[in-house]
């Protein structure tokens, strides 16, 4: 009876955080303009679920594009079938996406707005599928509570959970991936065995970087074969762990037969022609095309059964290419393409400043317990390694996302290691769970007490960096520089500036009687849309000038080190201060006529 009244509490506490966080998330998108990404995305998803035809975003895999497409089935949406744009181009997704949302006659607001919606659900799911994991893992449900909370009120899980990319479906897919795969482990059975493959599979279809999965399930099932080693037994071990890869590979054999269907559904309705000039339009990257991945790609589109294939290999390729050529960005007073350290200081100047007190600790009290277990003689490596195989790996796998991530020229944001975060707020509770192993507290209720009211009092902070921030989640910086309106000093585009404040400056240029506002925006949404005539396109090659002003603050940084004869905003950021900021992404300057 004690066992399901805990049950009950804990998953009430749980169900209680999950609206919370769902109230916060979809109160905070209401004013939020069209990101950079996802215009191409949403036209994009519909494309896929009305036409068959995978012509357009075809760098980024159909999943999490559909999700957030699936509520425009249900709304009168006019789609642009003899544009140009779709008629006759290929992957012409920037053209086709604003006329999409903003051309036609269709309401951008509302449709971004139900897509939103399923994203915040796809957030919320995998906040749920990380609290059972959690529990599975550590055994202590009030500690998977803490795990959830982290990640349900992370300001930067929170910003990607409400926007329509494949950043958070990465995320929120790892955490199903692995969570099934470690249910398999835990109990074998056929149907835990396809149930597996097939989260597996929707991973890959999630974001192309969850191919990373494959050697993280490789590295889990040889651990758990090897673990099984014991003295003089050397040749069942390996035999154990031969049939425990073995298996892994057949999970994943079922996903990447998965994708193969998906796929194939995809480009029913794509002549076979299109396909053929996406390839040679899409790979012309001199190392990629000196490799030959074209005449692969031509060929496998030839053969029926391995045609799906190719279009899924052509996303990942140009996937690839993008993250080896890169996109030029601003960081700490620099502009660039790579710099080893980017990522370190996202996470350092982004993550909220009680998660982060945790996470130092629960290292420390790794290594503590770990000495402590090895001095004490109590340390079966063999046992550890089989419990603790399904976190080892997540650890690999997180491991491999920021390595990667920081040597790639791709840094536009911390949204790159989002998928890292699970991981940290998983570790987090399981280290809290061992520290109430091995240090008994219970019995000196002083020290007891101390340390529930030194975890409550983090997480109340965790929880006040969101909502002291709401509803712009994006741009949020913690309080070592001194708060989010200081974020795009360090850092922008994803980071801080994605677009998302157009209705917002347009409302404040009602609010304050403003007729007519230079403006330099970067992002998805449509300056005519919202403003209509009273707005003067600007930019940094223009000649000082006069009146109101409203500047993202990546077009400001990425041409802040330009030389004065191709232009920068010197004259402007030199000589005056910003009178108003909104969003902490649009930075409102005004000079007044003489």
């Amino acid at each position: 009876m004690k066992f399901w009244k805990n049950l009950i509490k804990t998953h009430f506490i749980a169900a209680v955080l999950l609206a919370a966080a769902g109230l916060l998330a979809v109160g905070s998108m209401w004013k939020d303009s069209a990101i950079r990404d996802e215009m191409p995305h949403i036209v994009a998803g519909y494309s896929y679920l009305t036409e068959a035809d995978y012509r357009v975003n075809p760098e980024h895999p159909p999943l999490i594009k559909e999700l957030a497409a699936l509520p425009l089935l249900f709304q009168n949406i006019y789609f642009p079938q003899n544009d140009p744009a779709w008629r006759d181009n290929v992957n012409d997704q920037w053209d086709l996406g604003d006329k999409f949302l903003y051309k036609y006659g269709n309401d951008a607001d509302q449709m971004l707005f139900a897509g939103r919606i399923m994203m915040v659900l796809v957030f919320l799911l995998g906040g749920w599928v990380l609290y059972r994991f959690s529990e599975k893992i550590i055994r202590r449900r009030e500690l998977a509570l803490v795990a959830l909370a982290l990640f349900l009120f992370s300001p930067n899980l929170m910003a990607h959970g409400r926007f329509i990319t494949t950043d958070m479906g990465a995320t929120i897919f790892t955490i199903f991936a692995l969570y099934a795969y470690y249910l398999y482990l835990e109990r074998p059975n056929w149907g835990r065995f396809i149930w597996a493959g097939i989260v597996f599979g929707l991973a890959q279809l999630a974001k192309f970087n969850l191919f990373l999965l494959i050697p993280t399930f490789l590295v889990i099932a040889f651990l758990h074969g090897i673990s099984t080693f014991r003295k003089g037994k050397i040749k069942i071990a390996l035999q154990e762990t031969g049939l425990s890869v073995a298996k892994a590979i057949g999970i994943m054999a079922i996903g990447y037969l998965l994708v193969g269907v998906w796929y194939e559904i995809h480009i029913w309705n794509m002549p076979i022609a299109v396909q053929h000039k996406l390839i040679n339009e899409s790979i012309t990257d001199r190392d990629l095309g000196k490799l030959g991945f074209n005449t692969l790609l031509n060929n496998m589109t030839d053969i029926s059964l391995l045609r799906p294939y190719a279009q899924y290999l052509l996303g990942f390729l140009m996937v690839s290419a993008h993250t080896t050529g890169g996109h030029t960005t601003y960081f700490f007073g620099e502009i660039g393409t790579h710099w080893p350290e980017y990522f370190v200081f996202a996470y350092f100047l982004k993550e909220t400043i009680a998660a982060q007190i945790l996470f130092y600790f629960a290292v420390m009290v790794f290594f503590t317990v770990l000495a402590f277990t090895i001095l004490r003689r109590k340390f079966k490596l063999g046992i550890w390694v089989r419990e603790n195989a399904v976190m080892i790996g997540y650890f690999f796998f997180a491991l491999l996302v920021f390595i990667m991530s920081s040597m790639n020229r791709l840094q536009l944001g911390i949204r790159y290691i989002l998928p890292v975060f699970p991981f940290l707020y998983l570790f987090i509770a399981l280290m809290l769970w061992k520290f109430s192993q091995n240090f008994d507290f219970k019995k000196r209720l002083g020290y007891y007490w101390a340390n529930i009211i030194i975890l409550v009092g983090l997480l109340i902070w965790h929880f006040g960096s969101n909502v002291s921030v709401f509803p712009s989640y994006l741009p949020y910086f913690n309080e070592f520089i001194g708060g989010s309106k200081n974020g795009w000093k360090y850092m922008v585009d994803s980071n801080v500036d994605w677009g998302q404040d157009l209705i917002r400056l347009r409302d404040y240029a009602d609010k304050n009687n403003i007729q007519t506002i230079k403006v330099d925006y970067f992002g998805g949404g449509n300056l005519d849309y919202y403003l209509g005539n009273r707005y003067e396109s600007w930019g940094y090659n223009k000649m000082p000038s006069k009146g109101w002003f409203a500047l993202s603050a990546s077009a400001i940084q990425w041409n802040t080190l330009n030389p004065p004869q191709k232009g920068n905003y010197h004259w402007l950021t030199d000589n005056y201060q910003p009178v108003d900021m909104i969003g902490n992404s649009i930075l409102i300057y005004h000079i007044p006529e003489e």
